[in-house]
């Protein structure tokens, strides 16, 4: 369904564009492009009505807010049950190609100093799919464990997952204490996601400055506290998010998360190139999904066929900071929202508590 200035009707209904727009420009919105949000077409299908608004100037968190309370008040509007909003940076039509840049995030948003966290380290892949947010959430629990003070950012604004996986879905938006975003905790971690601000439905249809901005502000708007260790679950990919992210926020380290086949690990071979030219240090490989671990037997079986990771390291001059079995019982701890690395081994089954414990010892955080 393609959103254009201007209303496209599926069907017979009752609403019209000229009724969404009276109602947005009551709430301050209207089609100039000098406010912070316009409006930039809808969508109309019977009862069910998309929103597109423009957001014209650095992204906010508590645009969000606004957001949401434009969606509750499109539904009280005569003739529509169901309503999406959804904000977009993109001026140009559907049809012209804006090459991604980070001018504007490098204009303003200047490099990060964050003197109360010791150590920010970054968990990236060079592709989606890999587990990357698994092994993200499980380091920071370990870690947690051991006794570091941890926070965990999900810089997944695509698709922010850790809330699934620390069992935080439903929790809602954090709380505001003196312009602070205070973040939710468990596991002995302080955690937040992009997926605590918006609606497990919303696509965020933003180009690569407004995510920048959007994990800046994350950064620097969340009341962290005293930090050992902030561990930060990366976008996928070695795009201009991650390039500027990289230059911007002061980090110790990243650690690169591939599975064992050739295509992921050409893709993860880009990241390490990416992290090596900006001069952030890698502190080693994470293989994830291994080999297959039988949750009868307890026999190892290779599932993919490529490479493993240890050529790649051999090549890099990089430790390898643990191989990860895939097991069913994993699979069902990330569905349930409970780390492996907060519980004890069962039968038959690898025990993630001491792996990831090991990965954690493996980085020496002081």
């Amino acid at each position: 369904m393609r959103i254009l200035k201007g209303a496209i009707v599926f069907s017979s209904r009752k609403v019209s564009q000229s009724d969404i727009t009276q109602y947005l420009e009551e709430q301050g919105i209207g089609e100039n492009t000098s406010q912070a949000l316009s409006f930039a077409g809808c969508a109309i299908d019977g009862k069910h009505v998309i929103v597109s608004l423009q957001l014209n100037a650095a992204f906010d968190i508590h645009i969000e807010t606004k957001r949401d309370e434009i969606e509750k008040g499109l539904t009280r509007l005569k003739g529509i049950s169901t309503a999406q909003v959804v904000l977009t940076s993109e001026t140009s039509s559907a049809n012209e190609e804006i090459p991604p840049s980070s001018q504007e995030f490098h204009g303003k948003n200047p490099p990060l100093s964050l003197p109360n966290i010791r150590h920010i380290i970054a968990v990236a892949s060079g592709k989606g799919g890999v587990g990357k947010s698994t092994m993200a959430v499980n380091i920071a629990c370990a870690l947690a464990l051991q006794g570091q003070k941890v926070g965990l950012l999900d810089a997944d604004v695509y698709g922010p997952s850790v809330p699934q996986l620390v069992g935080l879905a439903d929790q809602g938006k954090p709380e505001q204490d003196k312009n602070k975003i205070v973040p939710h905790e468990k596991f002995g971690t302080k955690i937040m996601s992009m997926g605590f601000m918006v609606d497990q439905k919303t696509p965020m249809v933003w180009r690569g400055p407004m995510v920048q901005s959007a994990i800046y502000q994350m950064l620097r708007d969340v009341d962290w506290g005293q930090l050992d260790v902030l561990i930060v679950d990366m976008p996928p990919g070695t795009g201009d998010a991650q390039l500027t992210l990289a230059q911007k926020v002061p980090l110790s380290g990243a650690i690169i998360v591939s599975t064992p086949q050739d295509l992921a690990l050409a893709d993860a071979i880009k990241g390490i190139e990416m992290f090596q030219k900006v001069n952030v240090p890698i502190l080693g490989l994470i293989e994830n999904m291994s080999h297959f671990n039988c949750p009868h037997c307890g026999e190892n079986t290779d599932i993919f066929v490529g490479q493993h990771i240890d050529k790649t390291a051999e090549n890099y001059n990089i430790n390898i900071l643990g191989k990860i079995p895939l097991h069913p019982q994993l699979v069902q701890f990330c569905e349930q929202g409970t780390p492996a690395s907060t519980l004890e081994a069962q039968d038959h089954a690898p025990d993630y508590k001491v792996i990831f414990s090991e990965i954690a010892q493996h980085l020496d955080i002081k």
